[in-house]
């Protein structure tokens, strides 16, 4: 009997020694959930951003359609002049036409592209006049065929000119070769009049003078009369605004008789037509300055916006004309879609910037930022913020120092 007392007595000892080390255990193992409840936050850390110095710009990205601009239908029957109307010379597309060439030619005879306001509205014989004719002897100055002052009356000397313009470009004005033969021989006799009377100058005597100036009168008259009615169909100078154009769509080939519109031209060269939104538009400084990549071209292409246009017919957007100035040739381009970044704002010259997220505005309404310093000591600097793009911010201390390399703070963690 005590010895089964005693034996209980031990078995209740060990119970207890198990249960108190059970509890020891359960009070010094915690869980993880448990351990991060009570555990205190770790003290914040800062995040920094470098200082850079570097140019900042803002840029609208979009699509643009590289096209031409106002074109103009090229044909005319009259140019034959009771010919059969077969085309004889049709530039191909792509081709530049300076003041002076030729643009087409049917049964040829040329039409010439020259620069003026005012369609020319009559054809012309000698002693003609009007502004139209004065406005064709312009561009024959210009182009070194007519060294007297222009006028409004078509003379001998405005149809010698116009003459050299047909056979500088490989034409005749004059279609028989008798009748070129006549005029040749008239202007030389008033060429020789001419040269007499300039080479006695102030020393022949005023009898002499008058007989001699008698002579280049009566030359001129023979010229004229030479001349006779030989006629220049009004349609042989196409007057455009802007020269040079560009040959944008051909409808026909040498060989083709004319049969309505046979190629259409367009000023200047090929331009990249985009749309933007107007608040996009209304950030656009004067001749902004735009990057154009095309799909198998070797750009990108410098451009500049030449026109804003508003309104839009595009969903209320802003009609942006960007004119592509680089020289190569784009006129391969036309009718491709191509991107375009066009700059909005730029600093222009290498600024301090940080991310945008670094500056905070104070109460007092100035704009701020910390500077970080390796001890980490962080100082207060005033600033002046201009270009913001791409998220940086073009800053200016406005107290203390701030410099490239520098260290600011963003945040906290």
């Amino acid at each position: 009997m005590a010895l089964r007392a005693r034996g209980l007595g031990v078995t209740l000892v060990v119970a207890m020694v198990a249960a108190l080390g059970g509890w020891i255990a359960r009070s010094m193992v915690k869980s993880p959930v448990q351990a991060a409840l009570e555990a205190e936050p770790p003290p914040p850390s800062v995040i920094t951003a470098v200082v850079q110095r570097r140019v900042l710009s803002a840029q609208v990205v979009t699509r643009g359609l590289v096209r031409f601009g106002t074109e103009t239908s090229v044909g005319s029957a009259d140019l034959a002049q009771g010919l059969r109307a077969v085309l004889t010379r049709v530039p191909d597309r792509g081709t530049t036409i300076n003041e002076g060439e030729v643009v087409l030619a049917i049964a040829d005879r040329p039409m010439f592209v020259l620069q003026g306001e005012l369609p020319l509205f009559r054809d012309l014989v000698v002693g003609v006049e009007g502004e139209d004719i004065g406005q064709l002897q312009q561009a024959l100055v210009r182009l070194g065929l007519l060294d007297s002052p222009p006028t409004e009356v078509f003379g001998v000397t405005a149809w010698l000119a116009v003459r050299d313009l047909y056979e500088t470009a490989g034409f005749h004005l004059v279609a028989r070769t008798n009748d070129r033969d006549r005029i040749d021989q008239a202007e030389d006799v008033l060429t020789e009049a001419h040269d007499a009377l300039a080479l006695a100058g102030e020393t022949a005597s005023a009898a002499e003078r008058r007989a001699l100036e008698a002579d280049e009168a009566a030359a001129t008259s023979a010229l004229a009369d030479a001349i006779g009615t030989q006629t220049i169909v009004a349609s042989s100078f196409l007057f455009l605004e802007t020269v040079p154009v560009t040959v944008t769509e051909t409808f026909a080939r040498r060989g083709d008789v004319f049969d309505g519109e046979v190629l259409r031209i367009a000023p200047g060269k090929a331009i990249v037509e985009a749309f933007i939104t107007p608040i996009e538009a209304a950030e656009l400084p004067q001749r902004a300055r735009a990057t154009i990549e095309i799909t198998g071209g070797d750009g990108p292409y410098e451009a500049t916006v030449a026109a804003v246009e508003r309104p839009s017919e595009n969903g209320g957007s802003v009609d942006v004309r960007v004119v592509m100035n680089t020289i190569e040739d784009v006129s391969e381009f036309v009718g491709a879609s191509v991107r375009v970044e066009i700059e909005i704002q730029s600093t222009g010259a290498p600024v301090l910037v940080v991310p945008a997220s670094a500056v905070s505005t104070s109460p007092d309404g100035s704009t701020t930022l910390l500077r970080s310093e390796a001890d980490g000591v962080e100082t207060v600097l005033t600033v002046d913020v201009g270009v913001a793009a791409q998220g940086f911010v073009e800053v200016t201390p406005l107290d203390g120092d701030l410099a490239d390399g520098d260290l600011v703070v963003v945040g906290w963690r």
